[in-house]
């Protein structure tokens, strides 16, 4: 029962004592309606996220400012900055190279999306891992950490302990 009151919430459905006795009442029928309308949800913002990496990777301008509520505010924490969409746009879209990107997992708490991303060009190659909050279609806040994909340091090689992940 803690997943479907969580999916009708995510919803908007109010689960008050009175609703709550509906759903029971009206069983299956009235939970494979949430499901289904939870799980559409679920896949558009998948879609909407995997998009907006496109857009980020290839530099579209254009295409990545439709993506942004006009006061949106975005902050790339490892290097204490903070942007509003147009500074934002021209960080990415100047930013030097051609990209290619992957988002390698989504996860969702409320109205933030968390994702893991792979991004890299020929000369690097970094992960990201961001806490996206969409409200009404569109990316309110963004915080981001980049971290370089590369070796272990020296010093934890040296006392032989981790190993590699793949």
């Amino acid at each position: 029962m803690r997943y479907k009151r969580k999916a009708a919430e995510m919803l908007g459905y109010q689960l008050k004592n009175r609703r709550k006795a509906i759903i029971f009442v009206l069983g299956s029928k009235v939970w494979s309606s949430v499901w289904f309308d939870w799980k559409r949800g679920m896949k558009y913002m998948e879609e909407f996220i995997k998009q907006y990496w496109n857009c980020i990777a290839s530099q579209d301008e254009e295409e990545l400012k439709k993506y942004f509520h006009r006061h949106a505010c975005i902050r790339w924490h490892n290097t204490n900055e903070q942007f509003n969409v147009p500074e934002f746009l021209r960080a990415n879209c100047d930013y030097p190279g051609n990209w290619n990107g992957e988002v390698e997992r989504i996860e969702q708490i409320g109205y933030t999306h968390i994702t893991v991303t792979h991004v890299w060009s020929n000369e690097i190659s970094f992960h990201v891992t961001s806490f996206i909050v969409i409200k009404n279609g569109k990316i309110e806040v963004l915080d981001e950490y980049w971290g370089d994909d590369g070796v272990a340091p020296q010093w934890r090689q040296d006392k032989h302990i981790g190993r590699p992940i793949v």
